[in-house]
C-alpha cells in the first residue's frame, strides 16, 4: 500500500508543473497579492504531508482571527430599532383577529424571525442575545396588556364618546396598526370581558375566552373573526349612542395584516 508520499510522488513533474501552472492563473485570477501567488505556488510544489500540515495550521491561524474579531465586538444589546419593532408587534399581536391565545414570549419571537426585521440571525447560536430579545418581549407584552386594560377600564371616564372607534384609536396610537373591524372586534371582546372580570384575573380570563372559541371554531379563523364580529355589533348596538358614529375601515394595515397571516402561520407555536 502506497503512503500519502509515495502518491505524491507518482505525479509526473509535467503534470505537476501543469497543475501548479494552472493554481498560480487561478491565482492571479482571483487578485491575490503577489506574496499570495508565491505561497499558492510553493504550497502545490511541497510534499503532501507538508501541505497537510500548512492547511492545518493555516485554520488554526483563521480560527484565532476569527476569535479576535468576536472578542472586539460589542456585546450585544436591545437597540432602539429593535426595541421599536418590538413593541410594535406585540401590540399587534395582542390585537390580531388571529389571535387563538393569548402569546407567550415564544410564539412573538417566531413571528419577529418570520417577518426578519432587526432581528439578529444568529439568534440561536448566542444565548445571551436571546436571552435579552426574550427579556424585551416579555416586557414589551407586559407593557401593552397594561395599555389596554387601563384604557378599556378607563375609557367611560376619559371620554364622553364611548365608540370603540376611538378606543381603538387611542390603543394604536403611536403604533403602526390602523383602526379597522377586526382590531375593534377584538377590543369589543375584551371590553365585554372587562365588564365582568376587573380585578388581577382579567387576562387569564380573556385567555380563558380565546381558548373557549378555539374549541368553538375549531381553528376556523373565519369562524374566529364571526364571533368577534358578533361582539363588536353587541357593542356598538350597547354603546353607540353614546357619541358620533363612525365607519370602521374593513381592514387593518399591511402590517397588521401581515402580523395575522404570521401569529397563523406560527399556531404550532402556540399549541
Amino acid at each position: 500500500m502506497l503512503s500519502g508520499e509515495n502518491t505524491h510522488d507518482l505525479v509526473t513533474p509535467h503534470s505537476r508543473a501543469a497543475t501548479v501552472n494552472t493554481i498560480c492563473c487561478l491565482a492571479n485570477w482571483a487578485k491575490l497579492h503577489p506574496y499570495q501567488v508565491n505561497s499558492a505556488e510553493n504550497f502545490m510544489k511541497a510534499p503532501l504531508l507538508s501541505q497537510l500540515g500548512l492547511i492545518y495550521i493555516e485554520l488554526f491561524a483563521l480560527k484565532n482571527k476569527f476569535n479576535k474579531i468576536l472578542l472586539t465586538q460589542p456585546p450585544f444589546s436591545v437597540g432602539d430599532p429593535l426595541a421599536k419593532t418590538i413593541a410594535s408587534y406585540s401590540l399587534a399581536v395582542l390585537l390580531a383577529s388571529k389571535l387563538y391565545a393569548l402569546p407567550a414570549v415564544k410564539v412573538s419571537i417566531a413571528i419577529l424571525r418570520k417577518n426578519n426585521i432587526n432581528i439578529p440571525g444568529n439568534l440561536n447560536q448566542d444565548p445571551y442575545a436571546l436571552a435579552l430579545v426574550k427579556v424585551a418581549v416579555g416586557e414589551a407584552l407586559t407593557q401593552a396588556c397594561a395599555r389596554i386594560k387601563r384604557l378599556v377600564s378607563s375609557w367611560r371616564q376619559i371620554s364622553k364618546d364611548w365608540s370603540i372607534y376611538l378606543l381603538a384609536s387611542k390603543v394604536i396610537e403611536g403604533s403602526q396598526c390602523l383602526v379597522s373591524v377586526p382590531l375593534c372586534a377584538c377590543l369589543a371582546m375584551m371590553q365585554n370581558i372587562y365588564q365582568k372580570s376587573k380585578g388581577v384575573g382579567y387576562w387569564n380570563d380573556v385567555d380563558a375566552r380565546l381558548e373557549w372559541y378555539r374549541a368553538k371554531t375549531d381553528y376556523k379563523a373565519n369562524k374566529l373573526r364571526k364571533i368577534l364580529q358578533g361582539k363588536l355589533i353587541d357593542n356598538r348596538a350597547a354603546f353607540g349612542a353614546f357619541g358620533l358614529a363612525y365607519t370602521i375601515p374593513e381592514e387593518g394595515s399591511v402590517f397588521q395584516q401581515g402580523v395575522d397571516d404570521s401569529l397563523w402561520a406560527c399556531c404550532d407555536v402556540i399549541g
